[in-house]
């Protein structure tokens, strides 16, 4: 396969927030392109998946990733190196002021960019099936274990979807992973200084958390990145 030139991509604006999404499968006739771009600890990673379908996936995540990062940046994409919080949360190396956040689930990918403060996204897909045990556990509040138990089935699985991604997506944001309060968190109760809005792809529901507030959101599909 034949690909062309590498685009140029224009930084977000200062309140700007940078929103992409992909199809895994749509990209994967680029993973042989991807592959040579990744560096060997990613390729471990790579190695270590259980199918190639998911090996497959995360190879596209990664590839797309880097060459979002090298179009903003103007470098190569095997140049883009990562280096990560105390968390594990990462970014790029050598003080670049460049924000990003990620987040799949089955064949959709999300990218978010930034080029002022700490973001998080996190999608999910919808229908799936729930248990009472899936709200039972910490990252739920009391309160928001006893809403979810008295929803009707339908509705359930669409308010926790809403609410788990919001938790996941305020995670990332403040970099603390799984170390984060979430059970301290919800839409109506935000970390300090942070604002929140809904993403939505087809068939998929998510969030998006960032420092501030006042951003505007620029919907971004792979089309832009290959014409």
């Amino acid at each position: 396969m034949k690909y062309r030139k590498k685009v140029a991509l224009t930084l977000p604006a200062v309140d700007e927030i940078h929103f992409w999404q992909f199809s895994l499968s749509e990209a994967a006739p680029r993973f042989e392109a991807f592959n040579r771009t990744l560096s060997d600890s990613e390729l471990a990673r790579a190695a270590l998946y259980a199918t190639p379908l998911l090996a497959m996936r995360y190879v596209c995540g990664r590839g797309i990733l880097r060459e979002l990062l090298a179009c903003y940046l103007g470098l190569a994409a095997n140049q883009v190196v990562f280096e990560f919080g105390p968390r594990g949360k990462p970014r790029v190396a050598g003080g670049r002021k460049f924000f990003f956040n990620v987040s799949h689930s089955e064949d959709r990918y999300v990218a978010v960019f930034s080029s002022v403060d700490e973001l998080g996204v996190d999608i999910e897909r919808t229908g799936r099936c729930l248990s009472p045990e899936d709200w039972k556990n910490q990252m739920f509040s009391p309160e928001e274990q006893a809403m979810l138990a008295n929803l009707p089935e339908g509705e359930c699985s669409e308010e926790f979807l809403r609410l788990w991604t919001f938790k996941e997506a305020c995670a990332k944001a403040l970099g603390e992973g799984v170390y984060a309060p979430l059970a301290n968190f919800g839409f109506e109760h935000l970390p300090t200084g942070f604002g929140a809005i809904r993403v939505r792809c087809e068939g998929y529901t998510g969030a998006l958390v960032a420092r501030g507030g006042g951003w505007r959101v620029r919907d971004f599909t792979s089309s832009a990145l290959w014409p």
